[in-house]
């Protein structure tokens, strides 16, 4: 009996600079380019209907990549499958040390009000590695990552630790990766290697817009200009580390910027044609405090005020950072994985950063803590608000997106707070196709029969 065919119901469909064709299916995670003239040949072919089989069989790259599929088949359940294999995944320990909420910036929209410059102890530190020690041999691989406040008041003992954790996970054959959210301002090149050593490779570091637009969004405490400072650190690195790493240069845009985002990218204009550099175009949001209402006359609140950019960015050879926003469950943050946990100064385990300096959800977000044995003792009732999912509504089950974020984007928004969010990049995602396809995730579409044409 022959198979019918019908088009991916998560394929995500656009257009290069020029013209030339790009797909992307959000269950595969798999990307084609071709000609004009072939995307016009394969969107004739994605609206059908019904697909013989025989047709099918004439573009093999578009069955194997997933972009068609049999009729019968429940790509919802699929996807639905992938969310439980994601959340509940021991392929990873994923924790977040959070050593201090105090910092050396006092940015305009920050909701780290209620600070209490707070240090991590050496006793936390000791249970945490003691934490290390009981459970990385049950994982595949490690990640540790550092946030605040800002982390890098402390980096000589963040470097310490790291240094006991690698120890530790080499013990045990685990892979170890890192990664640092930081304001950038102690970020020199000297601290960025020695970091590396211990395979800190991800980095995300804000810079919001030029000069005078970031200094006014985040001034530092006791530098009226930390724009320098912060620029000519990432210039060092760009200068000088030829290994792995990524960087994410964050902007929160808002009106200022966007009336002066081409001086923005003249700033930027060093890290062209640099993968170790990307974007990451947000605008600025409301996550809590008072300080953020000061600046309603400033902020925009949609991405389609932003997009244009994202293409002159691209065109630039100014990369966006794009590939992690296209992988099955990239769009879920860390709250909805089991074992993903934010680790306060006192060993405290956490679900939500946001949540931490919340009223309605401090409480709710503490699900535990690690006690002098290295053991987390959780509270599972507390633990069970944040990765059950509600039930997944229409709107939801039928979006292409639902591959990425599973409906369960920012539990601490749905499920405490029952507002419906998405994830912030959907409407991004097909100008961000623009930039991968100038990469070798994109693989050159060939029809069954054409010259050359490897099935891949």
């Amino acid at each position: 009996m022959n198979t019918v065919y019908k088009a991916s119901r998560y394929n995500l469909l656009s257009d290069d600079f020029n013209g030339d064709f790009l797909i992307a299916n959000l269950l595969k995670t798999r990307f084609l380019k071709g000609s004009k003239k072939q995307g016009e040949e394969i969107r004739q072919l994605l609206n059908k209907e019904e697909i013989a089989e025989e047709e099918a069989r004439e573009y093999p790259q578009l069955l194997e990549a997933g972009m068609l599929v049999p009729k019968t088949r429940n790509e919802y359940e699929i996807a639905n499958l992938r969310f439980n294999d994601l959340a509940f995944s021991k392929d990873m320990l994923d924790i977040t040390i959070i050593p201090t909420d105090a910092c050396n910036f006092d940015c305009v929209y920050c909701y780290q009000e209620k600070r209490h410059n707070q240090f991590i102890t050496k006793e936390s530190e000791e249970k945490i590695l003691k934490f290390l020690e009981r459970n990385v041999k049950n994982y595949k691989k490690v990640q540790i990552g550092w946030f605040g406040g800002e982390p890098l008041l402390l980096k000589d003992r963040m470097c310490r630790f790291l240094e006991k954790a690698k120890e530790i996970c080499n013990k045990y054959h685990v892979p170890l990766i890192g990664k640092v959210t930081s304001n950038g301002y102690l970020l020199d090149l000297e601290t960025f290697q020695k970091l590396l050593q211990y395979n800190v490779v991800h980095y995300q570091i804000t810079i919001d817009g030029n000069r005078e637009t970031h200094n006014q969004q985040r001034p530092h405490k006791t530098n009226s200009d930390s724009f320098d400072r912060i620029l000519q650190n990432l210039k060092n690195i760009a200068e000088n580390e030829k290994r792995y790493y990524r960087i994410a240069l964050r902007v929160n845009i808002t009106k200022n910027i966007l009336n002066n985002i081409n001086d923005y990218l003249d700033e930027l204009a060093f890290f062209a044609e640099n993968d170790h550099f990307q974007i990451h175009w947000q605008y600025v949001k409301d996550y809590g405090g008072e300080q953020v209402h000061s600046m309603t006359e400033e902020r925009i609140f949609e991405s389609n005020d932003f997009v244009d950019f994202i293409n002159l960015a691209t065109k630039r050879g100014i990369g966006s950072l794009s590939y992690m926003f296209f992988g099955v469950g990239n769009g879920l943050c860390e709250a909805p994985r089991k074992y993903s946990y934010f680790i306060d100064h006192e060993a405290k385990l956490h679900k939500c950063t946001i949540a931490l300096y919340q009223d309605d959800s401090r409480e709710l977000n503490n699900i535990g803590y690690i006690n002098d044995q290295g053991v987390a003792v959780i509270d599972e009732e507390k633990e069970a608000v944040w990765l059950v999912r509600n039930t997944v509504d229409e709107e939801c089950e039928e979006c292409v997106y639902f591959p990425l974020c599973m409906a369960q984007t920012c539990p601490h928004e749905r499920k405490i707070r029952n507002h419906k969010v998405c994830i912030n990049e959907k409407d991004e995602l097909i100008h961000y196709m623009r930039y991968l396809a100038k990469t070798p995730i994109f693989e050159e579409y060939k029809k069954t029969g054409e010259e050359n044409y490897a099935c891949v």
